[in-house]
């Protein structure tokens, strides 16, 4: 195994997945996600080694924020970001506790109402519940991850290390709350952890986030962007 990262590029497979061997010897991916020719990462883990270490599933501890590598400006960002974050995910799950159908939120974002998928969708939301106060996060790796392009790249996550959010470029650009916002980006990054649903990335965008809900409410209601965009709610659907 080699002792430092290598990246193997596969940047048209379905998920552009990027497959590489980090320092310790586990082979492991980054699942990228396009928008806007921009990029939301989550990296999961896929087949260790024989000697590479074991991470149990644990969850997130509840700890106070902390920042990795970020200076006293992009920690007041972020924490006015973690904070909208956990509004967002409140506001979802007393929202989500209030119907037993489809509304047109709902449906929009995760397609034709199952009283089985609503209950799938309640406990993403209700995992995730206020982690974005209770996560570290790292302003500096991203800056050096093979593979990662940082100034087209908003955040990446490790399904099976909840705790840590790798900030990127794009994630400083974006606005606190709204459309591809820095909270609702930490909603999306939050998902991906397999202690709160696990997540994957089917499609990305507004547009083919909607159109899976109509198409396959199933991969919908396991898609991170349609969990951010309802999160999101603009424009503000009831």
């Amino acid at each position: 195994m080699p002792t430092s990262p290598c990246l193997l590029l596969d940047k048209f497979a379905a998920k552009n997945i990027f497959n590489y061997v980090d320092a310790s010897g586990e082979l492991k991916t980054i699942e990228a996600s396009s928008n806007s020719n921009q990029f939301k990462l989550a990296g999961k883990l896929v087949a260790p080694s024989t000697s590479a270490k074991t991470h149990a599933a644990r969850g997130v501890s509840k700890r106070a924020i902390s920042y990795s590598g970020c200076t006293s400006s992009q920690q007041t960002l972020i924490s006015a970001a973690a904070a909208a974050s956990n509004t967002y995910v409140a506001n979802v799950n007393t929202y989500l506790n209030g119907i037993s159908s489809g509304t047109t939120r709902y449906t929009t974002w995760f397609g034709a109402y199952t009283a089985a998928r609503l209950s799938t969708v309640r406990s993403h939301y209700t995992a995730i519940g206020t982690d974005a106060t209770s996560t570290t996060y790292d302003c500096t790796t991203c800056q050096n991850t093979p593979g990662i392009d940082y100034d087209s790249t908003y955040a990446y996550v490790y399904s099976d290390e909840p705790g840590t959010i790798y900030l990127c470029g794009v994630f400083w650009d974006a606005p606190v709350t709204g459309t591809d916002s820095r909270a609702g980006t930490i909603v999306h990054e939050n998902s991906h952890f397999e202690v709160n649903g696990g997540t994957s990335d089917w499609v990305y965008g507004q547009s083919s986030a909607k159109s899976l809900a109509t198409s396959n409410p199933t991969r919908a209601i396991d898609n991170a962007d349609n969990h951010e965009y309802f999160a999101e709610n603009n424009p503000s659907l009831s």
